[in-house]
Protein backbone atom coordinates (compact mmCIF):
# COMPACT_ATOMS: atom_id res chain seq x y z
CA UNK A 1 0.00 0.00 0.00
CA UNK A 2 1.32 3.40 -1.05
CA UNK A 3 1.40 6.05 1.79
CA UNK A 4 -1.86 7.73 -0.04
CA UNK A 5 -4.05 4.73 0.05
CA UNK A 6 -2.90 4.35 4.28
CA UNK A 7 -3.50 8.29 4.58
CA UNK A 8 -7.06 7.97 2.38
CA UNK A 9 -8.30 4.90 4.82
CA UNK A 10 -7.16 6.16 7.74
CA UNK A 11 -9.24 9.51 7.14
CA UNK A 12 -12.21 7.43 6.38
CA UNK A 13 -11.79 5.72 9.56
CA UNK A 14 -11.82 8.73 11.68
CA UNK A 15 -15.16 9.78 9.58
CA UNK A 16 -16.97 7.02 10.51
CA UNK A 17 -16.22 7.05 14.20
CA UNK A 18 -17.05 10.50 14.38
CA UNK A 19 -20.00 11.64 16.64
CA UNK A 20 -23.26 12.78 15.31
CA UNK A 21 -24.90 15.62 16.28
CA UNK A 22 -28.84 14.81 16.85
CA UNK A 23 -31.26 16.74 14.81
CA UNK A 24 -32.70 19.39 17.01
CA UNK A 25 -36.26 17.69 16.46
CA UNK A 26 -34.99 15.05 19.08
CA UNK A 27 -34.45 17.02 22.22
CA UNK A 28 -37.58 18.96 23.92
CA UNK A 29 -38.05 22.60 24.73
CA UNK A 30 -37.66 24.23 28.15
CA UNK A 31 -40.30 24.14 29.85
CA UNK A 32 -41.22 27.33 32.46
CA UNK A 33 -41.11 24.52 35.27
CA UNK A 34 -37.89 23.09 34.11
CA UNK A 35 -36.37 26.77 33.85
CA UNK A 36 -37.65 27.11 37.52
CA UNK A 37 -36.23 23.99 39.20
CA UNK A 38 -32.88 24.76 37.36
CA UNK A 39 -32.70 28.31 38.63
CA UNK A 40 -33.43 26.73 42.08
CA UNK A 41 -30.37 24.54 41.42
CA UNK A 42 -27.72 27.10 40.45
CA UNK A 43 -29.15 28.56 43.86
CA UNK A 44 -28.24 26.03 46.05
CA UNK A 45 -25.20 24.76 44.31
CA UNK A 46 -23.61 27.34 42.08
CA UNK A 47 -22.86 28.15 38.44
CA UNK A 48 -20.63 25.62 38.03
CA UNK A 49 -21.75 22.47 39.62
CA UNK A 50 -23.63 21.14 36.04
CA UNK A 51 -22.63 17.48 36.83
CA UNK A 52 -24.69 17.47 40.03
CA UNK A 53 -27.25 20.12 38.46
CA UNK A 54 -28.43 18.00 35.77
CA UNK A 55 -28.67 14.43 38.06
CA UNK A 56 -30.75 16.22 40.34
CA UNK A 57 -33.15 17.97 37.98
CA UNK A 58 -33.47 14.33 36.30
CA UNK A 59 -34.55 15.35 32.67
CA UNK A 60 -32.08 13.77 30.93
CA UNK A 61 -30.00 17.20 29.47
CA UNK A 62 -26.64 16.84 29.54
CA UNK A 63 -24.51 19.61 31.93
CA UNK A 64 -23.11 21.53 28.98
CA UNK A 65 -26.83 21.80 27.87
CA UNK A 66 -28.06 23.28 31.38
CA UNK A 67 -25.21 25.48 31.13
CA UNK A 68 -25.83 26.85 27.78
CA UNK A 69 -29.18 27.36 28.74
CA UNK A 70 -28.31 28.88 31.72
CA UNK A 71 -25.97 31.81 30.03
CA UNK A 72 -28.79 32.39 27.63
CA UNK A 73 -31.19 33.00 30.36
CA UNK A 74 -28.87 34.96 32.22
CA UNK A 75 -28.54 37.05 28.88
CA UNK A 76 -24.72 36.22 28.54
CA UNK A 77 -25.19 34.24 25.16
CA UNK A 78 -28.08 34.46 22.58
CA UNK A 79 -30.10 32.26 21.38
CA UNK A 80 -29.63 30.56 17.96
CA UNK A 81 -32.40 29.35 15.41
Amino acid sequence: ATTMEVVSVTAMEQESTKKKRRSAGAVPRWSAKEEEELRALVNVHGERSWQVIAQQLGTGRTPSALDQHWSIMMGKRGRSG
